[in-house]
């Protein structure tokens, strides 16, 4: 039997990896090595390349952008249920302390609104859990923990007691 710890090492290196495409709606399996490629060729008008992105957040929102900065690809998830907004920032590569991020909320109402939060921590893309689908109730991999079917059996298992 294989040591978990080899497992995850092996992944993390494996240029055979794929990952299904983290934009919204795509569902491409793409080879890990070849994402910037993807995202270039199909979701050109989804990139930012200056390290500057702007959204006008509707009602109920959920976007992933993406930023290409230094030669990595960065990925921005916005979300915004209600009165609440979430802002989470990730790559592929292992991330050392010299890539952070800066936000800047502003109002374009009447009223100039702004709240700046600086020098944020980029964390590790992991599509089990920032796959869109999930967040949308609607993945149907085994392998998410935020998805239909382990949500579905999680409930039958509750109530088959």
């Amino acid at each position: 039997m294989i040591p978990w710890e080899d497992v995850e090492r092996h992944e993390n290196i494996c240029e055979k990896k794929t990952i299904r495409c983290p934009i919204y709606p795509c569902e491409d399996i793409v080879l890990v090595q070849s994402l910037k490629e993807h995202m270039k060729q199909d979701h050109e008008s989804n990139i930012f390349y200056d390290g500057c992105l702007t959204h006008d957040i509707k009602l109920k929102f959920y976007k992933i952008s993406s930023v290409i900065s230094n030669n990595q690809i960065f990925f921005v998830m916005i979300s915004h249920l209600e009165s609440m907004t979430r802002v989470h920032v990730a790559s592929l590569n292992s991330i050392n302390e010299c890539f952070t991020y800066n936000l800047k909320l502003s109002s374009i109402s009447g009223d100039s609104y702004s709240l700046s939060i600086e020098n944020q921590p980029i964390n590790k893309y992991d599509e089990r859990d920032h796959c869109f689908q999930c967040i949308n109730g609607t993945c149907h991999s085994v392998y998410h923990p935020n998805s239909k079917v382990n949500a579905n059996i999680c409930h039958s298992k509750l109530h088959d007691d």
